[in-house]
């Protein structure tokens, strides 16, 4: 499995202006990147998955209950946001972004769809972890619900 995705992954490049690079880190390991953000794509091959990631801001020390609770609000919202996940990359680590892609189901076209989805959703949080709204949500002093923004943050 991983040979084929090797193969697409060098497939990848030519489907997306946006791409600058794509950049093999070890053993089924790429980072994919656009000049807003990096998308890590790695085979899970004792899962069948492909898992794409991108590392975004930390939560404010001033706001991380309320982030910490949005982010887990958006976990439980899976069918919404289309299984895309949201986790911590250590107790003061930045936020990162979790999608995973079957690899029967993989494709150039759709590992670019996926991660370029990626890529613009990470923009979307990255303005809600710096304490800015979305241009198209109103302000709010509380945590959105997760019904409210699944519809921007879906893949």
């Amino acid at each position: 499995m991983t040979n084929t995705l090797a193969d697409l992954m060098n497939e990848i490049g030519p489907l997306d202006d946006a791409i600058d690079s794509v950049t093999v880190l070890g053993d089924a390991r790429w980072i994919v990147r656009f000049p807003e953000l990096d998308v890590e794509i790695e085979a899970d091959e004792a899962t069948g998955r492909v898992m794409l990631s991108t590392v975004l801001a930390p939560a404010p020390a001033d706001r991380r209950g309320d982030v910490y609770e949005t982010l887990l609000l958006y976990n439980l919202a899976w069918r919404e946001t289309g299984g895309v996940r949201m986790a911590l990359n250590g107790a003061d680590g930045p936020v990162v972004q979790i999608a995973d892609v079957p690899m029967q189901d993989l494709s150039a076209r759709l590992l670019v769809t996926v991660a370029r989805n990626l890529v613009r959703r990470g923009a979307i949080w990255t303005q809600f972890l710096l304490g800015r709204v979305p241009p198209a949500a109103p302000a709010r002093p509380s945590p959105p619900d997760p019904s409210e923004i699944a519809h921007f943050l879906r893949l």
